[in-house]
């Protein structure tokens, strides 16, 4: 099945795969460091693999998943040392437990519902090791409501991309539409994906109801408390 986030996989890739790492001295700090040389590691919703480089350069094993087809073919040429599996995070079960799982980039916050938010936060944590980590960033309102908006032209070699946000408070819905004009195709590719937020208690609660527990949250705007960040990197504990 296509998925939508499938068309604008290679843009992704080239323009904002390496963002992935942004937050990784803080994910070092708090897990990586604690984690055997060789230790498994799920990367949930992959994309196009640049953080699992990393982690495989660091000498972990990791497997990521994805629900975009096209997506998970960048990052196993990304990643050739890991291996990649297309699901749902909503609805997945693998057959095997990691000691640490992650999610970043605000991939979650595509999420619309507190009811696929824990479902995720179940299937992740049936796959973890007792005693294993998840962490993963969210977007949280602050983020949209000060820069979610505005427009950009992205120019790469026979391809352009025009990319147009915006962000409703009454809806709680931040949408990012992207036109992608390319000599290979008829027709421009067009992309609409949306994104949502949810207050920082009630994820820790649904991470307490999903058995993941100890939960840390820590603040990944420099100088700012959780009140007052853009985003917020999650860690609990099974």
């Amino acid at each position: 099945m296509l998925s939508k986030y499938d068309k604008f996989a290679a843009v992704y890739n080239r323009h904002w795969g390496e963002d992935s790492l942004g937050s990784f001295p803080q994910l070092e700090r708090l897990v990586l460091r604690k984690l055997d040389p060789g230790s498994t590691i799920l990367d949930v919703c992959c994309g196009t693999g640049q953080f699992a480089r990393k982690l495989t350069d660091e000498g972990f094993r990791v497997v990521g998943i994805d629900a975009s087809f096209e997506m998970l073919r960048h990052a196993a040429f990304n990643a050739p040392r890991s291996r990649f599996a297309c699901a749902d995070v909503r609805r997945f079960c693998l057959f095997r437990r990691f000691d640490a799982a992650f999610s970043l980039y605000d991939s979650l916050n595509h999420l619309l519902t507190l009811v696929d938010l824990e479902s995720a936060f179940l299937n992740v944590a049936s796959c973890l090791a007792p005693g294993g980590a998840f962490a993963f960033d969210l977007n949280t309102e602050i983020m949209y409501r000060t820069t979610w908006s505005g427009t950009m032209t992205i120019e790469d070699p026979g391809t352009t991309t025009s990319v147009t946000v915006s962000y409703s408070e009454d809806t709680r819905l931040a949408e990012f539409r992207a036109t992608i004009t390319s000599r290979e195709r008829v027709r421009p590719a067009s992309v609409r994906l949306l994104q949502t937020w949810y207050p920082v208690p009630t994820v820790v609660q649904a991470l307490e109801r999903s058995g993941l527990t100890d939960v840390a949250c820590i603040s990944l705007d420099p100088d700012l408390g959780i009140e007052e960040a853009s985003r917020v990197l999650f860690v609990g504990r099974k």
